[in-house]
């Protein structure tokens, strides 16, 4: 099968050849392995058959030997137990003949050497039948010297019968030998059949689990690296080739992502569109009921006066709701320019503080500064808005006669900014989502549009820099900012507040 094949599988059936061609090879190793071993314990079976032959021989020998010498001395003292001996050792022979007829089928060779052998038994039997008969009879010189007569041709058959038992024995060892031989190699063989099957059969598992792990690996990362690719709005890779999950889950997530895409684009669009209608007409009233409050179209009661104040407020807060929805816009497309040049921070934290007085005069918060004169390379009304941003919730909610107050410090890498409230602090598990939009801590009392926070840290981090929140309920609150102070310089001159 072409790799291009492989790789578009599914991957339930890539899981299939992983599984099934090892154990192909599995079944292939192990029915070579069993033939082997099927081999082998035939070859020892008959080299067990062999051994059992040569002793059942050797036992046929001895038998030979005893009836010779029994026939001797039955001859020379005419014993009836000789004679009776003699019939059993007869027995005996005639069973381990049989045995070894029976051990011996199917081997043509040795059953005709057994049949030579068993024909001179039958002819030295016969002999000692006779030899007997002319024992028991009455005649003593007729049995003496026929039993002599006997006796001596019973000894040659009974030689006879040895060589050829010996010739038969011969021809077994010779064969228990070659079986010998045949068990090693068999023995060897299964051997080296197991060690090269065993690694083999790793190696081929090891190579498929490798190749579809590198190639599944590879398009999962394609996959992860779109992930990342759409939330950081970037163009995502060409689809993946094939037709397997991957591939599909692909195509999905691409279609998911147009999708997305679509939707922002109008988001974004409607949001400009109501922004840029709304802000002109706001601006508008704004200005008119500013000009009512200050009596410029005469003076109006106390009540009306109140009423102007509260509409004026109102129109504030949706202008600058206005205004930071326009600027969460540009952020986010980064159509945000950035002016950055050499900026003293202490002007920026001067005119910051300076902006938000008449913000705590009404609840008499005192706003205090630490002399934070260092220069770095930023956009300074772009800092100033960060710091008006985190004035202004740390003043909306300090207890009334309460401190807010700025602070900085630096390192040799960067320079630090935090501002500090006496308020009632946030609760851990709200943190970190404070800093996304429209997220705001449940409870609050003190409004907000819940998109100040974002701003701040949008801008921070198009610095270069990074923006947290150390708090603890009951007290207070710090909102800081780290910005990167490689160029920066300490000035020489303190400046007091």
């Amino acid at each position: 099968m072409p790799t291009k094949q492989l790789i578009n599988l599914k991957l339930s059936h890539k899981g299939m050849i992983l599984v099934c061609v090892p154990l192909a090879f599995e079944l292939i190793f192990v029915t070579s392995l069993a033939f082997q071993l099927h081999q082998a314990e035939q070859e020892t079976a008959r080299q067990y058959r062999s051994k059992t032959i040569i002793a059942e021989v050797d036992s046929l020998q001895n038998i030979f030997l005893e009836q010779v010498a029994i026939a001797s001395l039955y001859a020379t003292t005419k014993n009836k137990s000789l004679g009776d001996q003699l019939s059993q050792k007869a027995v005996e022979s005639d069973q381990r003949f049989k045995r070894l007829r029976q051990q011996c089928q199917g081997r043509t060779d040795q059953l005709a050497l057994l049949d030579k052998v068993e024909q001179i038994y039958q002819r030295e039997q016969t002999l000692a039948n006779e030899l007997r008969r002319a024992i028991e009879s009455n005649t003593r010189e007729l049995t003496f010297i026929r039993a002599t007569d006997l006796t001596q041709e019973g000894g040659n058959l009974a030689k006879e019968m040895n060589q050829g038992l010996e010739r038969f024995v011969a021809f077994e060892r010779a064969g228990q030998a070659e079986q010998s031989q045949s068990v090693a190699n068999s023995k060897l063989l299964v051997k080296t059949i197991l060690a090269v099957g065993i690694l083999l059969n790793i190696l081929l598992a090891l190579a498929l689990a490798m190749f579809f792990n590198k190639v599944t690996a590879s398009r999962l990362d394609v996959l992860m690296d779109n992930t990342k690719r759409m939330t950081q709005q970037k163009d995502l890779n060409p689809l993946l080739d094939g037709t397997d999950e991957l591939a599909h889950l692909d195509q999905v997530f691409h279609e998911m992502a147009d999708g997305l895409a679509q939707v922002e684009k109008l988001k974004k669009e409607f949001v400009a569109m109501i922004s840029h209608d709304l802000r002109a007409p706001l601006s508008a009233l704004q200005m008119y009921l500013s000009l009512l409050v200050e009596g410029t179209y005469g003076q109006m009661n106390e009540v009306g006066e109140r009423r102007g104040q509260s509409a004026l407020k109102s129109v504030a807060q949706l202008v600058k709701l206005i205004n930071d929805l326009l600027d969460m816009e540009k952020l986010e497309a980064g159509r945000m320019e950035m002016n950055f040049k050499q900026t003293e921070l202490s002007s920026v934290v001067e005119y910051s503080v300076e902006s938000v007085r008449n913000l705590a005069e009404g609840p008499g918060i005192n706003v205090e500064f630490d002399n934070v004169d260092f220069k770095i390379t930023a956009d300074g009304d772009r800092l100033a808005q960060v710091l008006i941003n985190l004035l202004s919730n740390a003043i909306k909610f300090s207890p009334a006669g309460g401190t807010v107050r700025v602070t900085g410090s630096k390192s040799l890498e960067a320079i630090t900014i935090s501002v500090s409230d006496q308020g009632q602090g946030i609760p851990p598990q709200y943190q970190q989502t404070i800093f996304e939009r429209f997220k705001q801590v449940p409870g609050q009392k003190k409004g907000g549009t819940g998109l100040g926070l974002p701003i701040c840290k949008s801008i921070v981090e198009q610095h270069g820099g990074t923006i947290g929140v150390d708090s603890e309920e009951g007290k207070g609150t710090t909102f800081w900012f780290e910005l990167p102070f490689e160029r920066g310089v300490e000035l020489s001159q303190a400046r007091s507040t």
